[in-house]
C-alpha cells in the first residue's frame, strides 16, 4: 500500500484520482469477498412443500472447506432432501461456492431454522435464523377423498408381448411333443447277435487274406497281423494272457487247451517261423498267402474244440 502512494506522486491529478478510486473499490470486493450470504426463497409453506436454501462464498482458492451441519435442522422438525454444491473455477486465485439445499416438513405451526456454521480455511461463516410457517392442506368440502392408489407400471412396448405370447405357443408345442413321446408304442429291445471269438477271428482272417500286405511283400507286417489274430483268439476265447507272453511262455500257457502234442508242436513251429519272417526279415517259403491264413483257420479250429483229445 505504501508502495502505491509513492508511485501516485508522480501522476497527474485526474489519473491520480482514478488510480485511488480502483484502488479503493478493489479493496472494498476483496473484502467483501470475505463474507457468505444465505437466502431463503419463501418462509410460509404447505406441508410437505419445499423450502429452497442457498449460501454462496467467495472464499480462496487453495482453502480446505468445512461443509455444513444440517442435524440442527432435522431435529426441529425439517428434514433434508437434497443438497448440491457447485464451485467455480478458480481465478485470481479465489473461487466462489455455492451450495443449495431444500428441505421441507411434515409438522404444522412456525419452525425455526437454526443457524448453521461454516468454515472455509481460516473464514468461518454462520446462518441467519429464520421463521417458518408451515401451513395445514386444506381440503374444500364437497370433494371425495380415495384412497391412494399403486403407482402404475410402464407399459412394456408391444413387440415384448409378442415375444411372450411366441414363447408360451413354444412352450405350448412343447409340452404337447414331450406327451406325445410318452405315449408312443414301446418297441421291442433289438436283440444284437454277439460275436463269438471265433467267427470275430475267421472275419478278420478274410480282412487280413483281401488286403495288399502279401502282393506288395510286407511280409513282416503281413505275419504281424497273422500271429497277432492268433493270440487274440486265445485271450478271447480262453482267457489265456498271450499278446505280451513269449512263444515257450505261450505254450504253457495254451497247454491245458484241447490241443495234442502233434498239435502244440506245429503251433510252436508256425509262431517260430512267423518271428524269424517279422524279425529277422526271413522270406516266405510259401508263393501264396492262402496258405498260411488256411494253417491259422486249422489252428482255430483246433483250439475251438471244448474238450481236449485223448
Amino acid at each position: 500500500m505504501p508502495m502505491a502512494i509513492r508511485f501516485s506522486q508522480y501522476l497527474p491529478p485526474m489519473k491520480k484520482f482514478l488510480f485511488l478510486s480502483c484502488l479503493i473499490i478493489f479493496t472494498s470486493v476483496y473484502v467483501k469477498g470475505q463474507d457468505a450470504s444465505w437466502s431463503v426463497d419463501t418462509t410460509v409453506i404447505r406441508l410437505g412443500e419445499p423450502i429452497t436454501v442457498q449460501f454462496k462464498a467467495i472464499v480462496d482458492a487453495d482453502s480446505t472447506p468445512r461443509f455444513p451441519d444440517y442435524s440442527p435442522w432435522e431435529n426441529q422438525s425439517f428434514v433434508v432432501i437434497s443438497n448440491d454444491t457447485i464451485f467455480s473455477k478458480p481465478r485470481r486465485g479465489r473461487k466462489e461456492m455455492q451450495q443449495t439445499v431444500i428441505v421441507t416438513s411434515f409438522d404444522t405451526g412456525f419452525a425455526v431454522l437454526e443457524p448453521i456454521n461454516w468454515s472455509y480455511g481460516e473464514v468461518d461463516f454462520e446462518s441467519d435464523p429464520y421463521m417458518i410457517e408451515i401451513q395445514w392442506v386444506m381440503i374444500e368440502e364437497g370433494i371425495d377423498l380415495f384412497d391412494i392408489k399403486d403407482v402404475l407400471g410402464v407399459p412394456y412396448p408391444w413387440y415384448v408381448y409378442v415375444i411372450l405370447i411366441l414363447l408360451v405357443v413354444l412352450l405350448f408345442v412343447g409340452i404337447l411333443k414331450l406327451l406325445k413321446w410318452y405315449r408312443r408304442p414301446k418297441l421291442p429291445p433289438i436283440e444284437v447277435e454277439q460275436q463269438t471269438p471265433y467267427d470275430w477271428a475267421i472275419e478278420r482272417l478274410q480282412h487280413l487274406e483281401t488286403s495288399n500286405l502279401w502282393a506288395t511283400e510286407k511280409y513282416g507286417l503281413f505275419f504281424l497281423e497273422l500271429t497277432t489274430i492268433l493270440r487274440q483268439y486265445m485271450e478271447r476265447a480262453h482267457g489265456v494272457r498271450a499278446m505280451e507272453a513269449t512263444i515257450d511262455e505261450l505254450l504253457k500257457r495254451i497247454d491245458d487247451l484241447s490241443l495234442s502234442d502233434e498239435q502244440l508242436l506245429a503251433v510252436s513251429e508256425f509262431l517260430k517261423r512267423s518271428e524269424l519272417i517279422k524279425y529277422a526279415k526271413q522270406l516266405p517259403k510259401r508263393s501264396s498267402s492262402a496258405h498260411y491264413i488256411n494253417e491259422v483257420k486249422t489252428f482255430l479250429n483246433w483250439l475251438n474244440k471244448p474238450v481236449r483229445d485223448v
